[in-house]
């Protein structure tokens, strides 16, 4: 999915840059591409999982095409008019999880932790990280985002 949307996504404009640059290290900012989508669509994989679990009585609730983002890797899809910063950032801790674990170990570690947290979207380990450094940065609270990752990342193994 990031190879199919990545060549038509835009780079963070300059207002965004310069807000999120007291964040996050520039390596990151200038590898982000960001398309606005008119709706989230399921990652390849999810049908197949939701039909391998319902056959053993599980259900996930969680609908893709209710979200208003998602991060593959360093490319960002948006479904949120207008676009709010908090979505951004959001998405941005994301991309800096996949920056620290790489996509095979970030990918591994977020549907592991979506099946271990009972398919609870909220309660997935790197989305709860993401959910915390999101309210620190509405907060307005200024920290290094990379340095809490790699905290965060430290203390499990992912």
């Amino acid at each position: 999915m990031r190879d199919r949307h990545r060549p038509v996504a835009r780079s963070l404009r300059q207002n965004e840059r310069e807000i999120l640059e007291n964040y996050f290290e520039a390596e990151l900012l200038d590898a982000i591409r960001l398309k606005e989508v008119s709706q989230i669509e399921k990652p390849p994989f999810y049908e197949g999982l939701r039909s391998q679990l319902s056959f053993v009585g599980m259900r996930i609730t969680f609908d893709f095409t209710n979200a208003t983002g998602i991060t593959f890797d360093n490319c960002v899809l948006l479904n949120q008019s207008p676009l709010t910063m908090d979505l951004l950032f959001h998405e941005l801790v994301h991309a800096e999880q996949y920056r620290r674990l790489g996509v095979s170990r970030f990918a591994a570690a977020y549907v592991r932790g979506f099946a271990e947290c009972g398919f609870v979207h909220q309660d997935i380990p790197l989305e709860m990280i993401a959910i915390a450094l999101t309210d620190r940065y509405l907060a307005s609270d200024k920290f290094a985002v990379g340095e809490q990752i790699a905290t965060w990342l430290s203390t499990k193994d992912y």
